[in-house]
């Protein structure tokens, strides 16, 4: 329970920095098109833990 609790926080981290990255390089993002990144990354990574280097 506590690895999935973490591995999801660290997961909307990765999006977060995504994002961020992502406005940088293309600042007119729409939040439709920013949703639809979201939607394809945590589709993509639901069956997956994360952990932090060095765990």
């Amino acid at each position: 329970m506590n690895n999935t609790k973490e591995s999801n926080q660290i997961r909307k981290e990765i999006f977060n920095n995504v994002i961020a990255d992502l406005k940088k390089d293309f600042p007119l993002l729409s939040e439709e098109e920013i949703k639809k990144i979201e939607i394809g990354f945590y589709s993509g990574t639901e069956k997956y833990l994360f952990k932090r280097k060095g765990e």
